[in-house]
């Protein structure tokens, strides 16, 4: 029997970063932006957190030309690579279409390592025009190496790859106290689990703030029921 969930009033604002301060609750936190496009989050997290380090992961080398560009902070680092449940290459659908003066590329803010499925239909100008091997590689293979025992704040924007992420971050996630991501209850990519799979898959977190198309899962405090 599948339980029914306790959830909080979904939003129709969006998180602001004012409210990321407040729940992170320091000056200096660990942030993990998956995947960062070109850095407009980026940008964002460094003037709410001047002194944060911030760790950015993004495969398309489009968005990480602009990326690098536009972000320009010792704190702030890109990686290149797709994050997911391996550690090797993968097979990465490039986005594209709705090409423009400022975007002579296409549209690079939709790629993923699953397969568009219903983003087909829901979003007909948007194209998936090619794939791309790239490399990826699990969270957890990444923070192995890393200084830190704790982070403080996952933003995730993996086009529906949020399974695979889990897959292979669940020692980053048991270190982390907030994540955020995406989510989508119709299967936009190939295999996308929707908000019930999401949180079946965290029962260390509890949804702090829900949104229609996002949601901030929060560490559940020692010996809080679910």
């Amino acid at each position: 029997m599948i339980m029914p969930l306790s959830l909080p009033p979904v939003r129709t604002d969006a998180l602001s970063f004012d409210e990321i301060r407040a729940f992170v609750g320091k000056d200096d936190p660990i942030i993990l932006e998956v995947g960062a496009n070109v850095g407009t989050h980026s940008l964002k997290f460094l003037r709410a957190f001047p002194k944060c380090r911030l760790f950015c992961f993004e495969p398309d080398s489009r968005a990480i030309a602009k990326w690098t560009s536009n972000v320009r902070k010792a704190s702030a680092t890109i990686v290149q690579c797709a994050i997911g449940a391996i550690d090797g290459t993968i097979t990465f659908h490039v986005s594209g279409g709705l090409e423009s003066p400022e975007n002579p590329e296409g549209w690079n803010r939709s790629g993923s390592i699953r397969a568009p499925k219903t983003h087909l239909k829901r979003w007909p100008k948007v194209l998936f025009p090619k794939t791309i091997e790239v490399e990826c590689m699990r969270l957890d293979s990444w923070i192995s190496a890393q200084d830190f025992d704790q982070v403080d704040f996952i933003w995730a924007d993996v086009q529906g790859a949020e399974r695979d992420l889990i897959a292979g971050g669940s020692q980053t996630l048991a270190m982390s106290r907030f994540f955020y991501t995406e989510y989508s209850n119709e299967e936009w990519y190939e295999g996308q689990i929707d908000l019930r799979g999401l949180i079946d898959s965290l029962p260390d977190f509890e949804v702090a703030e829900l949104f229609p198309r996002d949601v901030l899962f929060r560490r559940r405090a020692p010996g809080r029921p679910r």
